[in-house]
């Protein structure tokens, strides 16, 4: 992967959605966080590719309301900026994030377990819309969502920082 900071600038100019205060930056940061909290008890997740997916899984949304081909977008975005080589991944490591951008707002459940943390993370930050958050619609197998689930007003309140979360990413 580039630098955090080169994939932002060219992320930040190309988003359609990243002034959403649904869907935009902020939200992105705190899937990062929330992924970081999964990845807790997900240790066969690749966690560079849980990073890259709460940076561009909504990078492509149009508008808040219902976007049935956002995630395809993201994908899509994914590839052109590996083929920019902003992001350095072997195929197979680019097929998964693509899948998981893909299908993130479909509401299924996977057990790969890089899916399931990308997913789980977006998830987890979806009573920012007054949702109520499902465990039947998570995938990672934590012994207490309830406690991450707790959580996600902290997580929505707190500023982060993409080289802070890249820097914790690499741990």
């Amino acid at each position: 992967m580039a630098p955090v900071d080169e994939l932002l600038a060219v992320i930040r100019t190309r988003s359609t959605g990243i002034l959403s205060h649904v869907h935009g930056e902020h939200h992105w940061l705190v899937v990062a966080q929330a992924g970081l909290e999964v990845l807790d008890h997900a240790p066969d997740a690749d966690r560079e590719l849980v990073l890259l997916f709460a940076l561009l899984h909504d990078t492509m949304r149009v508008h808040d309301g219902i976007d049935r081909v956002h995630g395809r977008e993201a994908s899509r975005f994914a590839r052109a900026l590996r083929a920019e080589g902003l992001l350095r991944l072997e195929p197979h490591r680019l097929d998964l994030l693509c899948e998981a951008c893909d299908r993130h707002a479909d509401g299924e459940t996977t057990e790969e377990p890089t899916i399931a943390a990308c997913w789980d993370a977006d998830r987890l930050d979806i009573g920012r819309v007054g949702i109520r958050i499902d465990p039947a619609y998570l995938s990672t197998p934590v012994p207490d969502w309830g406690a991450l689930i707790r959580r996600g007003r902290e997580r929505r309140a707190r500023s982060y920082t993409w080289d802070g979360l890249a820097s914790a990413y690499r741990g």
